[in-house]
């Protein structure tokens, strides 16, 4: 399996365009956007957008993320997690918060901590399998 990596600052911005594949897990030290497909894990230090023509097979691991698209697999947020209508998750997620916009689909558990300094010490597990149908 093929690893990508960026190795810039911070401020580093990386985009998997549409009509894009990677076949591997991809790494950066900055923002990452998926329009495309990564068949694999996404691991970004800064935020992680996946937009709803995007898809990951693996899993997300990032400080924010925002998620329109396909992701089957783990997801480990550092702060805040949005679910956007579009979404569709199929895993277990960690967050210390979580938005699930109306129309969003999530089928595994989650796990929120509230803790500042980033152990566990108040988390809620749940499981959820949202869908809103049209006209509901």
């Amino acid at each position: 399996m093929k690893l990508i990596k960026t190795n810039h600052n911070n401020d580093s911005f990386s985009i998997i365009a549409a009509g894009v594949t990677i076949d591997g897990n991809l790494r950066s030290e900055g923002v990452v956007r998926i329009d495309g497909v990564v068949n694999g894990t996404v691991v970004a230090q800064g935020d992680v957008v996946v937009g709803s023509s995007g898809v990951v097979t693996k899993g997300v691991h990032g400080k924010n993320i925002t998620i329109g698209g396909k992701i089957s697999g783990s997801v480990k947020c550092e702060n805040k997690l949005t679910l956007e209508q579009t979404s569709q998750l199929r895993g277990d997620i960690s967050a210390k918060i979580l938005v699930v916009e109306a129309g969003a689909s999530f089928d595994g558990h989650s796990s929120m901590s509230s803790a500042s300094d980033g152990q566990n010490s108040e988390s809620v597990n749940t499981q959820y399998n949202t869908h809103s149908e049209a006209g509901a």
